[in-house]
């Protein structure tokens, strides 16, 4: 202890930048898991930058000391983001011969758009199911005379606050659930594909903003209400939505590893799909599949104003994780006998 203090007397200035270093990094990787807190955590990559280049600039000072202390906090931020790589987001697989199906996620709070150019934007992507969140009144209309002629099967959430919901899809469902958690819902449709060899499941739900613990507290009740549910329907599912949590949060982190579920987005890029940089978008939706699925390709969506608009995602079957009949209908999907729609 006498050593320390005695070090620390004659090296002030490099002792108070070691305490700001080590303090930021620990703030990052702990206070989120201990105090539900997440002021920093949320930028931990371009934290991890920035301490590298950091670290660069004092070589180029002669600054060695300052450069390995640099180096050492980025080296540790890259340890705990190595967590989040694997081994929930898998490198992306190779297309198969197995069909295709492709998923769009899009929130339409943030449009700064024309709704007309949004939804032609949407169209654009050539999805099979489109889900959408944050639907208000005004575009209800505009939505059912755009999408209706090539996606007839749709359910929705008439809700008139953030939490409202449109699935529309060219493939007929079974069932159409809501699901009550906290007066929140979370919308689960059931498909039957013959080629799978039963049923598959997609579930959409939205989280509030955590900006405050009792929000946050909801928010982690709907992760655990759908784990729950993944878990009882052992079935292949899709989970979609705008969870308004980072990466790297522990929620997420939990959801992915008591689900049994993998995230599309393969890592974080500072660089967006048209070529944009953008340093602080902090992606917070997410489509997640369980191993019963592997996605082939993923990308994100932006409006016509360059807003982000949601994400996109391309799934096969994985072949070695479903049993199958035998025979099966063209296409694979069943078209329910009785009500094609239940909303």
């Amino acid at each position: 202890m006498k050593a320390l203090t005695y070090y620390i007397k004659a090296n002030p200035r490099y002792s108070i930048v070691t305490f700001l270093f080590v303090s930021s990094v620990a703030f990052c990787i702990f206070a989120p898991r201990l105090l539900d807190i997440e002021p920093f955590s949320k930028y931990s990559v371009q934290i991890t930058v920035g301490y590298w280049l950091v670290g660069l600039i004092f070589l180029m000072l002669h600054k060695f000391r300052y450069m390995l202390l640099s180096f050492a906090c980025s080296a540790t931020m890259c340890l705990f983001l190595q967590i989040f790589i694997t081994p929930s987001t898998t490198p992306t697989a190779s297309v198969t011969q197995e069909p295709i199906i492709k998923i769009g996620q899009f929130n339409l709070g943030d449009s700064k758009s024309n709704p007309n150019e949004t939804l032609r934007a949407i169209k654009k992507t050539n999805a099979d199911i489109i889900s959408l969140q944050e639907v208000s009144f005004d575009w209800y209309k505009q939505i059912e005379d755009s999408l209706k002629e090539n996606y007839p099967y749709h359910c929705k959430l008439d809700n008139a606050d953030i939490y409202s919901i449109d699935i529309y899809s060219r493939y007929p469902f079974e069932r159409c659930d809501t699901i009550l958690c906290s007066s929140v819902p979370i919308l689960a449709l059931r498909f039957r594909n013959n080629y799978i060899g039963g049923q598959f499941f997609i579930i959409s739900t939205y989280i509030a903003p955590p900006l405050y613990k009792m929000a946050l507290q909801v928010g982690k009740m709907q992760l655990d209400s759908i784990s729950d549910y993944c878990v009882r329907q052992k079935s292949p599912a899709i989970i979609l939505g705008d969870y308004n949590l980072h990466t790297t949060s522990p929620q997420i982190m939990y959801f992915r590893e008591k689900a049994h579920i993998i995230d599309s987005r393969k890592g974080y890029r500072l660089e967006r799909d048209d070529g944009h940089i953008s340093l602080f978008d902090i992606p917070t939706d997410y489509i997640f599949h369980s191993p019963h699925f592997n996605c082939i390709s993923f990308k994100t969506v932006d409006g016509p104003s360059r807003e982000h608009l949601g994400i996109y995602g391309e799934y096969q079957i994985n072949a070695d994780s479903i049993k199958r009949p035998t025979t099966f209908k063209e296409g694979g999907f069943l078209i329910p006998k009785k009500n094609k729609m239940k909303k």
